[in-house]
């Protein structure tokens, strides 16, 4: 039996809590994205606008999120507005990279950088061709690529592993 991967523990809809939860601070494109990675399989979010003109996510689940998992939440979301906020920008002024001139494709620099890959139970170095710091390399959309591997996070793994700054952050959001 492999003890380093929780087996999904079947849940009765009896089970399941619907609970309010405030929106400040959390996108819905970021919540969708990481619900299931923090809460489990059967978990799902709706927004309703209150009366007083705020959002609320009503959460259904079988348990709640942990204060550090909504601190992730906002952390993810402001990372998800900068880049969106980025696309956009990038979409609205010309390019100020200088125009090649010779007719042929310039190449542009890479250097290794070494990362940590943090899969569950897996801890493996890995070596990327990136463009070096100085040379800036737009997204080319606002994607949640930071929270993909969220749903290769047990629940009770709180460290996101794209974002080391993510939890330190957070706390300044909350």
């Amino acid at each position: 039996m492999d003890y380093t991967t929780p087996s999904p523990i079947p849940h009765r809809e009896e089970d399941l809590m619907t609970y309010p939860m405030s929106a400040e601070g959390i996108e819905w494109e970021v919540l969708q994205d990481c619900i299931t990675s923090f809460l489990g399989p059967e978990a799902f979010a709706s927004l309703e606008r209150t009366q007083d003109g705020e959002d609320v996510y009503w959460v259904t689940a079988t348990r709640p999120f942990l204060p550090s998992q909504i601190n992730d939440l906002k952390a993810f979301s402001a990372e998800f507005l900068e880049d969106r906020e980025a696309a956009a920008s990038k979409h609205r002024r010309p390019s100020r990279h200088p125009k090649n001139r010779g007719g042929r494709k310039q190449k542009q620099a890479t250097s290794p950088i070494h990362v940590q890959l943090v899969l569950p139970s897996l801890h493996q170095n890995a070596y990327l061709m990136l463009p070096p710091p100085s040379s800036s390399s737009p997204s080319s959309s606002a994607s949640l690529n930071h929270c993909r591997n969220c749903e290769n996070r047990p629940p009770h793994h709180h460290h996101h592993p794209h974002s080391s700054a993510a939890s330190s952050r957070a706390g300044t959001l909350a």
